[in-house]
């Protein structure tokens, strides 16, 4: 049973009030934002290496960009082996 006023002793549920979880998409103006940095880095660095490494320092700036990253990286490695 809890403090909280659960009246079952076996009740596994946890009745504390806990913070929540961060939100894990910014609002939609930031991720318009995001998208529209990378493709501008997609554009300028047509070296692998100075791309990776534009890409990489976006990344390290927020979880989400980092998750958006890795799925244009899909799109483009697709991309690059389609044109050879």
């Amino acid at each position: 049973a809890s403090d909280h006023g659960c009246p079952d002793a076996a009740c596994s549920f946890c009745h504390l009030a806990h913070p929540l979880p961060p939100k894990q998409r910014p609002q939609k103006l930031l991720r318009d934002e995001f998208r529209a940095a990378v493709r501008m880095v997609f554009r300028q660095n047509q070296d692998q290496k100075d791309l990776r490494l534009a890409l990489k320092h976006l990344a390290l700036q927020h979880p989400y960009l980092f998750r958006y990253i890795m799925g244009q990286m899909d799109t483009y490695s697709q991309s690059i082996a389609l044109s050879n």
